[in-house]
């Protein structure tokens, strides 16, 4: 008989962009590791209640339409279980945060794993470029998991919350830089600056979140990720603003690419 891990290597083998989450009776933490490293987005382990594994299947994004043949299911009851988790399914976008210390970025992915996102790495993050415009980052293994909150102390998250709150590596997406607010400084409000920054000769795009208490982190982070998307894939909220306000948007030359900083 097969056994899980070479399911789902033989799966990933055959299907590469196919998002698997692995699940098991048996709570071995080694063996939830070789899953992650063997290309499973997530280890669920039974029994669970049919609202956990909508929760995970709704971390991956799936195809749009049904019809894909990527998605291999034919029971009605599981191509509905899909069309919800396509419908909830949160954005992909992986972000790096960066910011001087005590400035909330450990309290701000606290927040983010409780809303379902993911934990790489805190405090420090091993950057290495995988292809010309493709970065990865990943935790150092002496620190991996651990988190430090001020007043707590340190943390480990995937002992406190599962094995579903954490990746060993991922691709990066965006940079967002958390700084305190600085009230003689002028942020960004319209969304039509195009700042990058350069990580080992790849621009990544950026942004730059003024820190004020009153602030919801998580719930902005999560909107600025989305919003990076939809700028990916041609859309732009402040043109479509100013060409509803009469202005010759076709006109406007695109906003010049700024580099802000650069790391080697």
């Amino acid at each position: 008989p097969m056994d899980g891990i070479t399911l789902l290597k033989e799966i990933r083998s055959r299907h590469a962009h196919l998002p698997v989450v692995l699940m098991t009776a048996y709570a071995d933490v080694d063996r939830a590791v070789e899953a992650m490293r063997s290309g499973a987005c997530d280890f669920l382990l039974k029994p669970f209640e049919p609202k956990a594994l909508l929760e995970h299947v709704a971390r991956y994004r799936l195809p749009e339409s049904m019809d894909d043949d990527r998605v291999v299911a034919c029971d009605p009851a599981s191509r509905n279980l899909f069309a919800l988790a396509a419908r909830v399914a949160q954005t992909d976008t992986t972000v790096l945060l960066t910011g001087e210390s005590g400035v909330g970025k450990s309290e701000t992915a606290i927040e983010l794993i409780k809303r379902g996102h993911r934990l790489v790495a805190d405090d420090a993050v091993e950057i290495r470029r995988t292809a010309q415009t493709t970065l990865y980052g990943q935790s150092p293994e002496n620190i991996r998991h651990f988190i430090e909150l001020r007043g707590i102390g340190i943390i480990n998250a995937r002992k406190l919350f599962g094995m579903g709150a954490i990746k060993l590596q991922e691709k990066i997406d965006m940079v967002i830089n958390l700084e305190q607010w600085d009230s003689a400084k002028v942020y960004d409000r319209m969304g039509l600056d195009n700042e990058y920054m350069k990580i080992l000769g790849v621009e990544v795009p950026t942004l730059t979140i003024p820190v004020k208490p009153g602030r919801n982190l998580a719930v902005i982070i999560e909107v600025a990720a989305m919003n990076n998307r939809q700028k990916k894939m041609g859309y732009n909220a402040a043109r479509e603003l100013l060409k509803n306000l009469g202005m010759a948007v076709e006109d406007l030359p695109p906003s010049p690419k700024v580099i802000v900083d650069t790391w080697e």
